[in-house]
């Protein structure tokens, strides 16, 4: 299954008394919940960068060995001359064996996730790192997809295996892939001139919602979360290039309580639910607020990635049925691991329909 660099310890630039300068970071390799270390060997590969108003003055590359049962690495620059310290600086720190770009494209998902900090040093900035870390992808189309999340131990604010998994299918289904959703294509080429109302739940740092807003031109997406996420996903938003007519907002939206007016005024063509199912507590109330949304609109196709964790999320299919929710399409997309001899994990895609038999 895929693994995350992470920061423990943000990149920090310490000057020495001797003119001199390192830098020093503390990463751990772990699954998207943190809850599991990278259990083998890894060849990393650390890249110092070091700008000046976003032109490259200075590169530094340094390789750093993972090693099994390892809970964390320290990450270590220097000495650097001590003018380096009036410059901007980026650590970056990858999986040495991969490509030199993190790809989202079928059979070539990164089994190391790559870790950008933010800006330190120079004179605009802290000389430690934001509790912040970057992850940037190459999509086979639209632009690179770039999303900040935390550092820190909230789940609600870090990029989770099926939204990798669902920008995946996504981007298969636009473009027309054997194997993807016929529902999502025929959704993103049967609308003529339409534009395509998309709204995600439990958006978190936004990426998939950014992604959708990214790949399919004419569209409006709006990323719905609790209050918590606004930061990050601001962020991410003023990040993101957009398809050509695409735009893409936020919006707070609990599930615990009426949809908002602005939100219900509205109608959708598509509703995003990834990796929501995994918090069998607040299953009840995702349904009540999916049957509310489409409600609103009749026709919408909830689109629903998940990877399963516990055989408690059954209780999700359960409560869809019983809200008059049909299976129209579904589809696997396996995300790997580092080598070949390693599980991989199936993210796992559902298209749904209201049944229109069923009064709700």
């Amino acid at each position: 299954m895929p693994h995350y660099i992470r920061f423990l310890k943000t990149p920090k630039l310490v000057v020495s008394s001797h003119s001199q300068c390192f830098v020093e970071a503390l990463v751990t390799i772990t699954t998207d919940l943190g809850d599991t270390f990278l259990a083998e060997d890894a060849e990393l590969l650390s890249i110092l960068q070091f700008t000046n108003h976003n032109e490259l003055i200075a590169s530094f590359e340094e390789s750093f060995t993972w090693k099994a049962g390892d809970r964390e690495l320290k990450i270590a620059f220097g000495p650097c001359q001590i003018s380096a310290a009036n410059q901007a600086a980026r650590l970056s720190v990858r999986d040495a064996n991969a490509g030199l770009v993190d790809r989202l494209e079928p059979s070539k998902a990164p089994g190391i996730v790559t870790a950008w900090s933010t800006e330190f040093g120079g004179n605009n900035n802290d000389l430690q790192a934001e509790k912040l870390v970057e992850r940037c992808f190459k999509l086979e189309i639209g632009s690179q997809l770039r999303a900040w999340e935390e550092t820190g131990n909230s789940i609600a604010r870090h990029i989770w295996d099926a939204a990798l998994g669902c920008v995946m299918e996504i981007q298969n289904a636009y473009m027309r892939l054997e194997g993807s959703i016929p529902t999502l294509q025929k959704l993103f080429y049967e609308r003529k001139n339409a534009r395509l109302r998309v709204i995600e739940l439990g958006t978190g740092c936004g990426i998939v919602g950014i992604a959708i807003a990214q790949i399919v031109p004419h569209c409006s997406v709006l990323l719905t979360d609790l209050e918590e996420v606004r930061d990050i996903t601001s962020r991410n938003l003023e990040f993101a290039t957009f398809a050509r007519l695409s735009s893409a907002r936020f919006q707070v939206l609990d599930w615990d309580e009426p949809v908002p007016a602005e939100i219900a005024q509205h109608g959708y063509d598509l509703i995003v639910v990834s990796d929501c199912t995994y918090n069998a507590d607040s299953l009840p109330a995702l349904v009540e607020i999916l049957t509310a949304l489409v409600q609103m609109s009749p026709s919408a196709i909830v689109l629903v990635a998940l990877k399963k964790r516990h055989d408690s999320e059954n209780l999700f299919f359960d409560l869809m049925k019983n809200a008059g929710f049909e299976i129209d399409s579904r589809n696997v997309v396996p995300l790997p691991s580092i080598n070949s001899d390693n599980e991989s994990v199936n993210i796992e895609l559902f298209a749904f329909r209201k049944d229109s038999r069923v009064d709700s």
